[in-house]
């Protein structure tokens, strides 16, 4: 009897299938053309992928072995924003140094540091680059003399809010420049 009645039971599943099938069969091609579609685009999103994540790992090691050019090779990714940002500190350094000795080149390596740590801000939105960026930005106007810019750029490194003690050496120097006797030193 157990036989019998599974036999049935597979008979009633078989016919249940076929009308399903005659029922959908106008519209196969679509359904196989939907399915194929899905599939490229899987395996479209797959090589894209791979792609972009053989690029970031590429960016990072040129950024490791120390190339200078990973921004203008690897564009948009987070390893040009690190070069861009180890790049502007250097002229940073540079500039501060320069200050005691040729004025004018200290004046160009810290406009140059400025405008390298902006594009480092364009590239990536990370809260640690974002919160360093401006940090140097800030020193930079402040080597510059530019108190107001400073300030405003510190302002930028607090709201990040990357860590406590980024926020408490940034406050320090935002209290320090908002003091009147540190703008008469620095003019």
């Amino acid at each position: 009897m157990n036989d019998r009645q599974a036999e049935l039971e597979t008979n009633i599943v078989a016919d249940s299938l076929g009308a399903f099938f005659k029922k959908i069969e106008p519209y196969s091609k679509l359904v196989l053309a939907g399915v194929v579609g899905v599939i490229v685009l899987l395996i479209a999103y797959g090589l894209y992928s791979s792609n972009e994540t053989a690029k970031q790992s590429d960016a990072t090691l040129q950024l490791l072995m120390d190339d200078p050019e990973v921004a203008e090779k690897y564009p948009n990714t987070v390893a040009a924003a690190w070069s861009q940002l180890f790049q502007a500190n250097s002229d940073l350094a540079n500039g501060v140094n320069a200050l005691y000795q040729n004025r004018d080149e200290a004046e160009s390596l810290l406009t140059q540091a400025s405008e390298q740590f902006e594009s480092a801000l364009a590239t990536s939105d990370a809260v640690l680059i974002q919160s360093r960026a401006n940090y140097g930005i800030g020193m930079a106007m402040e080597s510059l003399g530019k108190i107001d810019e400073a300030i405003a750029a510190y302002e930028k490194v607090v709201a990040v809010n990357e860590s406590d003690e980024m926020v408490e050496v940034t406050q320090e120097r935002i209290d320090r420049l908002n003091d009147p006797e540190t703008g008469e030193f620095l003019a």
